[in-house]
């Protein structure tokens, strides 16, 4: 499920998705940091039109690690805001979910747009 889209102009800044790996593998922190990173900022939604944009800072945290085994090719549930926008700059606050319903990250990161670029 996706609330709102990257460049569709959206008013809202909410971004929720399932991921996970393109083939079955062992559950580790840098599968799950990827799986963490693989949404666009939430921020790109309200653009009508591709914008360059970089990740000026980044906190991941692994909470829920280690993770369930015993599924072999699990789902993640990615859920983001933006909670700030502005000037060039947004952020995000994100959890990325286990199909297990354990938390698996918690992201935070602050993103610099350069529309005029």
């Amino acid at each position: 499920t996706v609330d709102s889209q990257p460049y569709t102009g959206a008013d809202s800044t909410h971004v929720q998705g399932w991921v996970r790996p393109r083939t079955p593998t062992a559950l580790d922190p840098s599968l799950v940091l990827a799986l963490a990173d693989a949404f666009p900022p939430p921020i790109l939604s309200r653009a009508i039109a591709p914008v360059p944009c970089s990740s000026l800072s980044g906190h991941f945290q692994l909470p829920g690690l280690p993770l369930p085994q015993d599924e072999e090719h699990p789902w993640f549930l990615f859920d983001g805001r933006a909670t700030y926008g502005s000037h060039g700059y947004s952020d995000i606050v994100a959890n990325l979910w286990h199909s297990s319903g354990r938390i698996a990250a918690c992201i935070t990161q602050l993103f610099a747009d350069f529309p005029s670029a």
